[in-house]
């Protein structure tokens, strides 16, 4: 699988950033494939209006769009993210020797999903910042 783990990093207390994986045009997936298939991330695009029915669907259930490129990223309150993708977000303590230790948003499930949106989003995953240990 693409993506490796299921922590976010904590920016403020209440948001969550995540990571929006869309249905591409040729079927193929990034949560799926394996690292050496972004050779060629042409197979991984959406089309403009997958995209923008994806924006239209995350914003009017709350979500805020961060940015848009061969994934969306957006943001929320962890408990948007329970309604809308039936998981539960906590945060969690992880320690590190630069700062002692950091708090990060962990999901109870590694692919989140939104019920009605599984023909244009492939799947949802907390975003990871980096950490440095």
């Amino acid at each position: 699988m693409f993506y490796r783990g299921i922590s976010a990093l904590v920016s403020t207390k209440k948001m969550v950033m995540a990571t929006v994986y869309l249905k591409s045009v040729t079927g193929f997936s990034l949560l799926k494939e394996s690292k050496s298939a972004l050779q060629n991330p042409k197979f991984y695009l959406a089309d403009e209006q997958t995209v923008q029915q994806a924006v239209y669907e995350l914003e009017k259930r709350g979500f805020t769009l961060e940015s848009r490129g061969a994934a969306l990223s957006i943001s929320g309150a962890p408990e948007l993210f329970e309604k809308h993708c039936q998981t539960k977000i906590s945060l969690k303590e992880v320690k590190n020797r630069k700062s002692g230790h950091r708090h990060v948003w962990q999901s109870s499930e590694p692919v989140m999903y939104i019920q009605g949106l599984e023909d244009i989003i492939d799947g949802i995953v907390l975003a990871v910042s980096g950490v440095s240990f």
